[in-house]
């Protein structure tokens, strides 16, 4: 193989489901978070590939069946992600994230969610956005159960998952209150209904913000413009509520904007027609995120591949880790894919407008990508 960054890319790929014990550390407060935080980002980040939720790390707690698909340690402190199934009545309380980012994904059944001041009844493809210092809860008002992926930014949020559950195991007895007062050591704050300073923001207007993107450099600098941009809570009912881009004729719904986000992700649905596919390739500046809505899907992450990834299979790929997709049935496969930092989407704009020229390598290796062979147009 030859493309830039080759001896990385194959390294990253080699700890693909590495096993990774959390590290020995008690959180009691906000600076201990943060200790913890600079430990990780010293560690090398770890493919990860689950063919269901039930291979992520039970930390379930009070009557929500919770599992940790990624841990700080596996993310270089970038990201936890957890799935959670809500049973009728089951609910997540009030609160807003002291230093971080949350990201909802809604899998099966509805949920209420609040996001802000807007408080909405979403179900299956739903999504929203909490960025720090914005109220947001989550609760099941239906009669059937009900399973949600969060995405916490930056990590920490599962240290708190894994408290409560011992917890449980310890003292049976336990009250909510004492589960949440855990939460509340690691940037969680339960603000018994006060406003938060983001809440009246949801849903609001942004200004995209483009450049010239010829060079990488290009596109970091742009990056660093969408940082500066105040963040824009969100509630997505639908991802039909949200701009499409045709990549080769796919549906690609961009449900989260760098400018929305402060650069801190793009989020995108997608519905994958027979033969569609996109082939191995890596990012050197971000993560990306896969959470199949149904299947089969192929999906390869670092050196593994889930031949059909089915409803709630999910995949990250760190930095340099390679990854690919290929929908080969008849019916439609969906999935929802997130990548931090923001700006995958202008990297798709490319495809749809260059594929096939001779412009298309360099501008979508200006955007970020690296692709281990040259992609075909259609």
């Amino acid at each position: 193989m030859s493309y830039p960054d080759v001896e990385i890319n194959l390294a990253t790929d080699e700890r693909t489901n590495r096993d990774v014990p959390p590290v020995p550390f008690t959180i009691d407060n906000a600076s201990d978070l943060s200790r913890l935080r600079a430990l990780w980002a010293e560690m090398d980040s770890t493919p990860r590939l689950l063919a269901t939720r039930g291979e992520g790390e039970d930390v379930s707690f009070l009557d929500l069946d919770v599992r940790n698909l990624l841990r700080g340690e596996h993310s270089s402190g970038r990201y936890a992600v957890h799935s959670i199934i809500l049973p009728p009545g089951a609910s997540i309380p009030a609160h807003a994230l002291e230093d971080g980012d949350a990201f909802w994904f809604v899998l099966t059944g509805e949920v209420e969610i609040t996001v802000g001041d807007v408080v909405r009844t979403i179900g299956h493809k739903g999504f929203a956005y909490a960025p720090d210092l914005t109220t947001q809860a989550v609760a099941n008002r239906s009669d059937a159960p009900a399973e949600v992926y969060v995405a916490h930014a930056p990590a920490g949020a599962e240290r708190a998952f894994a408290a409560a559950h011992e917890l449980g195991l310890q003292n049976p007895d336990s009250v909510a209150a004492d589960y949440w007062a855990i939460f509340a050591r690691t940037g969680f704050i339960f603000a018994d209904g006060k406003a938060q300073p983001n809440d009246r923001r949801v849903n609001g207007p942004f200004q995209r913000i483009d450049d010239n993107v010829t060079r990488l450099e290009d596109y970091l600098a742009l990056r660093e413009k969408w940082a500066k941009q105040p963040p824009v809570p969100k509630i997505v009912n639908h991802p039909s509520d949200c701009v499409n881009i045709p990549v080769t004729d796919q549906e690609t719904r961009v449900l989260l904007m760098p400018e929305e986000s402060r650069a801190q992700a793009s989020v995108f649905y997608g519905a994958l027609e027979n033969g569609f596919g996109a082939g191995p390739h890596h990012q050197p500046s971000e993560e990306e995120f896969f959470i199949v809505l149904n299947g089969p899907l192929k999906l390869t992450v670092g050196n593994m591949t889930e031949e059909e990834a089915q409803l709630g299979a999910f995949g990250f790929a760190p930095r340099y880790g390679t990854h690919a997709f290929l929908s080969d049935v008849d019916s439609e496969v969906q999935l929802f894919t997130m990548n931090s930092p923001g700006g995958h989407e202008r990297g798709f704009e490319v495809v749809v407008k260059e594929l096939g020229t001779d412009r298309f390598l360099p501008l979508i290796e200006a955007h970020g990508f690296t692709f281990h062979g040259m992609p075909e147009a259609s």
